[in-house]
Formats: structure tokens, sequence, C-alpha cells
């Protein structure tokens, strides 16, 4: 990876850092985002490495979303076939991170006013339009 990327665990109120600790991207021996794109993906929501959490939230974990989801798109690449006795197996590494990690920041990305998640209608408090649903059941 060209350039040097770095994580501190003491520097989590700073955007770059608590990025990393979103997507579990912790390992200084192999970060699996560098710290170029945590950058550029960053500006693209007007914050730097140095931004606070704490006042820049929805671009702090819209930006953790996009690295996870580069982290999939890179583990689905890396997935390996296994030749068992039973048959094959392939990776699961990229759908266990998706489920774990993509999921979650989505949900949280949507909680604090970022895209809307259409998949869950019980997240919305407006349940019936007049003139388009059948009248409620006055129980």
């Amino acid at each position: 990876m060209a350039g040097q990327s770095t994580y501190n665990d003491g520097k989590l109120a700073e955007a770059k850092h608590y990025v990393r600790f979103l997507i579990a991207d912790t390992n200084e021996r192999r970060f699996r985002v560098t710290d170029n794109e945590i950058n550029a993906l960053l500006a693209m929501h007007g914050l730097t490495a140095t931004s606070a959490v704490a006042a820049n939230a929805e671009g702090v974990y819209a930006t953790a979303l996009a690295c996870a989801e580069r982290i999939v798109a890179e583990l689905a690449m890396e997935s390996r076939v296994t030749i068992t006795d039973v048959g094959q197996t392939k990776s699961t590494a990229a759908s266990a991170y998706r489920i774990n990690t993509v999921n979650r920041l989505r949900k949280r990305v949507g909680e604090i006013g970022g895209e809307p998640s259409f998949l869950n209608p019980a997240t919305y408090d407006l349940t019936y339009v007049e003139g388009i649903d059948t009248e409620p059941d006055p129980e």
C-alpha cells in the first residue's frame, strides 16, 4: 500500500481513528483501507482526519460504511474454495463481515440522519395513509 497508514486507539475522538475502529481495521501489520482512502472519503463529507467525531457523527459513520463496503468487495475477491470429503466449500469471510459490520453501520447511518432504510417499514411513524390504505379496524 502506498503511504503509511496508522491507528491510535488513544485518538478515537478523531474521525480517521474512529472510522478504523468502527470497521475493525486496526491491525497495523495489514490495514485493509489506507489512510489516503479514509481521508478522501472523509473529505467528501467536508471532514478531515482530525475532525471531531461527536460533532460529525453522520459523516464519520457514512465514511465507515463506505470503507466497510470496500472491505466486503476485497474479501469477496479473496474468497477461497476448499475441496473436502463432503464437497466444496467457499470462504464466507465477505458474508460474515457484511453481516457483522456493514449491516450494523447501515443501521447506525440511518439512525443519525443518513440515507433512510426502506427495508424496514417499522422505522417510520406513519403507518396509515388516508385515501390509499383501507380504513384501520378500530378495535
